[in-house]
């Protein structure tokens, strides 16, 4: 996905590491399914569940902190940090995920401002409680599920290389996981 400069919580910035440039690119671990088709391939039951407009509740610093640190990622807070700014920080922030048509979309609001494009320009293929996110030949792979309207994303794998020294799996949780989504439409 195109990578993006961001203000994100107290963290000073997280820099979507999810994009084209930048860092080389790992080989994807033997389980990662790959990606080559743009339309989803689950049974439209699966696609059609996933697709539709997303939105977290408000996202903090010690929300991204928390997640971090639960996820066994702690030592890249410090690095986040470090990140230079191109916005100030803001206090709170929520993600909106659209997934529809083919495409997945990751927008940041901060402090309640308009949305801003995290990770955008990509396709997806949903393979039961699987779902790969492709943009330009790379991809990260997310374990879904759903309660009512809720969905919940974790992190599975990416074929991202790093971003200034910090891992996609970094960013990708910081993103995708510090709250769940609420289903908007």
């Amino acid at each position: 996905m195109q990578r993006m400069t961001v203000a994100v919580m107290g963290l000073a910035v997280l820099v979507a590491g999810c994009g084209s440039g930048g860092g080389s690119g790992t080989a994807p671990s033997p389980s990662a399914p790959s990606v080559t088709s743009s339309s989803p391939a689950a049974p439209a039951g699966h696609a059609s569940a996933l697709e539709g407009t997303w939105r977290t509740g408000t996202v903090s610093e010690a929300d991204i902190e928390a997640t971090l640190r639960k996820s066994d990622l702690e030592e890249w807070v410090k690095p986040l940090r470090a990140l230079p700014a191109s916005n100030p920080p803001v206090g709170s922030n929520v993600f909106i995920l659209e997934i529809q048509a083919g495409k997945w979309d990751l927008y940041w609001e901060p402090d309640g401002g308009a949305a801003e494009q995290l990770d955008f320009d990509a396709s997806y293929e949903v393979d039961g409680d699987m779902v790969v996110v492709s943009h330009e030949g790379d991809s990260n792979t997310y374990r879904w599920s759903m309660d009512g309207d809720t969905l919940t994303l974790k992190r599975v794998d990416t074929t991202y290389g790093s971003y200034k020294g910090i891992p996609e799996e970094v960013f990708q949780t910081a993103f995708y996981m510090s709250r769940e989504f609420e289903k908007q439409e």
